[in-house]
């Protein structure tokens, strides 16, 4: 089977409100909890104050970023994501979006 048949098969879009609100919601108390528990940026050598910025920064553009592309984008571009037209490249480019936007806007943060 070569790999442009697997990328065309349908894969069905998730267009339910609540559903992307929550996940939008999880994603990025997960990444406020990641970054609180593990400390990859070793915050812990800032005042508090900054902490609480850049934790609320970090949480805050990830989660404008998810509602953005999982709920703006397809209530204003319908045709493009509707079930009948997505598939698994659309989901895969899509998923590659958002890890993009998020490293990048978290970058420069």
């Amino acid at each position: 089977m070569e790999i442009n048949g697997v990328l065309n098969r349908p894969y069905p879009f998730n267009d339910d409100l609540k559903h992307n609100s929550k996940i939008s919601l999880f994603i990025s108390l997960g990444v406020f909890a990641f970054l609180l528990i593990f400390q990859p940026i070793e915050i812990w050598t800032f005042p508090i104050k900054k902490i609480i910025y850049l934790l609320t920064g970090f949480t805050l553009s990830t989660f404008l970023i998810l509602i953005l592309n999982l709920i703006v984008l397809p209530s204003l571009f319908t045709k493009l994501f509707h079930n009948n037209v997505w598939n698994i490249k659309k989901e895969v480019l899509l998923n590659l979006c958002l890890l993009f936007a998020i490293s990048s806007i978290d970058f420069f943060f």
